[in-house]
C-alpha cells in the first residue's frame, strides 16, 4: 500500500471537506491577485491618465461603467476596494485553515485508534521483541507529524500549485518579457528543493529512530526505578540517558544544519530574482515599454510566485518526514495480528479441570535458532502443585507462557483436559487460566479496578473476596 492509499484509507467521509479547503485556497489566491490589478488601475489610469489595460476582459467591463472618471473624483474608493478584497481573501484563508484542521484532527483520531487497536491484537512474541519507548514514540510523535502535514503542509502544497497556475497567465497578459525574467530562477529553485528533499529525508529517519531509542531508555529507567536504586545504578542510568540524548541532539543538529543551508541559499536566490525583476522593470519603464502600474504589479506578483515555490522545499521536507512516519506506522499496522483460531468452543460457564500434559514439546523463538525447550514431557494433575527450578534463562517462564498460548510451541503437543491446546480459541483458554506474572504491573487506577481488570462487571463482593484470598484485605 502506497503512502497515498494509506492516507486515503483514513479519509473516508472527510474528502468533501478537504476539497472545500482546497477550493478555499483557490478563492483566497484569486482575491490576492486582484489587489495588484487595483493598484495598476489606480496608478496608470486614475493617476496617470492612461487607458485601462487589464487581463481577463476587465478592461471592457470597467469601461462600460466609466470607472476611471468615477475613481478620479472618488479616489478613496480604490483604497476601500483593496481593503475589501483583502478581507474576502483572508476570510477564505481562515475557512481553509478551519476545514483542514478539522480534517487533520479527525484523521489523527482514526489513525491513533486504529493503531492502538492493532497493537492490542498483536502476538505476545512481537511485544517481547520491540522496544516500548519506540512504540510510544510512533504512537505519539509520528502520528502528530502526519497530522501536521495533513492539516497544513499538504494544503500549502495545493496553494503553491494554484498560485503558479493563476499568476503566470496574468503576468503574461501584462508583459511577456517581464514574465520571462520573473521565472528564470524558478526551475533552479524547484530542482534545489527536490535535491534538498532527498537529502533531508534520510536525516529525518535517523533523528526519529534516535528519539525512539531515547524514549525507550527513559521509559525503562522510570519503570525500573526500584531496581535501579536497589542496585545503586543511578549514575549508570543517568549516563545511559545522557548518551541517548547526546546522540539525538547530534542527529538533530545535522538535520537543522541542512535546513539552515537550504533556507539561507534559497532566500538568496529569491532575492536575486526579485532584484533582477525590479532592475529590468525600471529599465523597461524608463524606455516606455511598460507602465509604472505594471511594474508595481510585477513586483507584487513575483513575490507571490517565488515564495510559494521556495516554500516547496519546506513542504517537501515535511512530506519526507511524514513519509518516514507513515512508514514507521505501517511497520506496526502491517504486522499480522494474533490469530485466535481454535474450533473447540467452550460454554460461557465452563471451567477447565486443570489437567495439563506436555508431550515431547520443543520451542524456539525463531525457526533458525536453537530450541529453548527440547523434548519436554510433563504431566500435571488437577489441583497438583508443581515447582520448576532452573538457572536464569533455562526456560521456566517460557514453559509457562506456552500454556495460555502466548507463544506457539514448535513441535510436540500440549493438552488441557485431554484436548489439544491449539484447538482452543486463545481468548477462551486465557480466560480459564490465572497467572501471577514474574514482573507485576499496576495500572494507574484504584486497587479495586486493578483486581477486577480480568473480570469486567465483577461485583464489589467478588473483588473483596479475591483481595482477601490474596491477603490484601
Amino acid at each position: 500500500m502506497s503512502a497515498i492509499k494509506f492516507v486515503l484509507s483514513y479519509m473516508r467521509g472527510l474528502k468533501l471537506k478537504y476539497l472545500m479547503a482546497i477550493a478555499s485556497i483557490a478563492l483566497a489566491a484569486f482575491f490576492s491577485f486582484m489587489t495588484p490589478l487595483v493598484m495598476k488601475l489606480t496608478v496608470d489610469s486614475v493617476l496617470g491618465g492612461q487607458k485601462i489595460n487589464l487581463p481577463w476582459g476587465l478592461t471592457n467591463f470597467l469601461d462600460q461603467f466609466d470607472t476611471v472618471p468615477f475613481l478620479v473624483k472618488n479616489l478613496w474608493v480604490a483604497g476601500v476596494m483593496i481593503v475589501f478584497i483583502g478581507f474576502i481573501g483572508h476570510s477564505f484563508s481562515y475557512l481553509r485553515g478551519k476545514l483542514s484542521a478539522q480534517c487533520a484532527e479527525e484523521f489523527a483520531r482514526r489513525l491513533r485508534n486504529s493503531l492502538y487497536d492493532h497493537i492490542q491484537k498483536l502476538p505476545f512474541a512481537w511485544h517481547s521483541k520491540v522496544q516500548t519507548g519506540d512504540i510510544i514514540q510512533r504512537c505519539t510523535s509520528d502520528i502528530d507529524t502526519v497530522k501536521r502535514f495533513m492539516g497544513s503542509q499538504l494544503v500549502q502544497l495545493g496553494r503553491g500549485v494554484i498560485m503558479v497556475i493563476l499568476v503566470i497567465p496574468i503576468m503574461l497578459s501584462l508583459s511577456v518579457k517581464m514574465t520571462l525574467v520573473s521565472i528564470i530562477v524558478i526551475p533552479l529553485i524547484f530542482a534545489y528543493a527536490v535535491i534538498f528533499f532527498r537529502q533531508v529525508r534520510r536525516r529525518f529517519t535517523a533523528a526519529d529512530e534516535s528519539e525512539g531509542y531515547m524514549t525507550t531508555v527513559l521509559e525503562e529507567s522510570l519503570n525500573g526505578i526500584r531496581v535501579v536504586r536497589a542496585f545503586a545504578r543511578q549514575d549508570y542510568e543517568i549516563q545511559r540517558f545522557e548518551d541517548a540524548a547526546d546522540d539525538y541532539r547530534e542527529k538533530c543538529r545535522k538535520l537543522i544544519t541542512v535546513l539552515a543551508y537550504y533556507w539561507a541559499s534559497s532566500d538568496i536566490l529569491c532575492l536575486i530574482q526579485i532584484s533582477g525583476v525590479l532592475i529590468f522593470g525600471i529599465y523597461q519603464t524608463i524606455n516606455g515599454n511598460i507602465s509604472l502600474g505594471t511594474l508595481l504589479a510585477f513586483t507584487t506578483y513575483v513575490g507571490m510566485l517565488l515564495w510559494p515555490i521556495r516554500e516547496m522545499g519546506r513542504i517537501l521536507t515535511d512530506m519526507g518526514r511524514a513519509q518516514v512516519s507513515i512508514g514507521r506506522l505501517r511497520e506496526i499496522l502491517d504486522t499480522p495480528q494474533e490469530k485466535l483460531d481454535g474450533y473447540f468452543d467452550l460454554p460461557e460457564d465452563y471451567r477447565v479441570r486443570g489437567k495439563i500434559d506436555f508431550l515431547n514439546v520443543s520451542f524456539a523463538y525463531n525457526e533458525d535458532e536453537e530450541p529453548i525447550l527440547r523434548n519436554i514431557d510433563l504431566s500435571i494433575a488437577p489441583g497438583e502443585t508443581l515447582a520448576i527450578l532452573g538457572s536464569t534463562g533455562a526456560g521456566k517462564s517460557t514453559l509457562v507462557n506456552l500454556i495460555p498460548r502466548l507463544f506457539e510451541y514448535s513441535s510436540g503437543k500440549i493438552r488441557i483436559d485431554g484436548v489439544e491446546l491449539r484447538k482452543f480459541d486463545r481468548q477462551q483458554i486465557r480466560r480459564q487460566i490465572g497467572i501471577v506474572l514474574q514482573e507485576p504491573f499496576l495500572y494507574s487506577r484504584t486497587i479495586s479496578e486493578n483486581i477486577g481488570l480480568a473480570a469486567p462487571g465483577a461485583s464489589r463482593e467478588m473483588i473483596e473476596k479475591a483481595s482477601q484470598e490474596a491477603a490484601l484485605h
